[in-house]
């Protein structure tokens, strides 16, 4: 391995990994919202 191997390694995965925890955190989110906007149907009742 070289140094520009490594780094452009180390780069890309500093621009990625933030990329996917932001996914993760909207498609939390999302499930969220969505279980709250159903809290009165038997979504909500199950997960209570």
């Amino acid at each position: 391995m070289d140094f520009a191997v490594l780094t452009e390694d180390f780069f890309l995965a500093a621009l990625i990994r933030p990329a996917r925890d932001d996914r993760f955190k909207a498609i939390g989110s999302l499930a969220k919202s969505q279980l709250q906007s159903y809290s009165g149907g038997w979504v909500g009742r199950a997960f209570r």
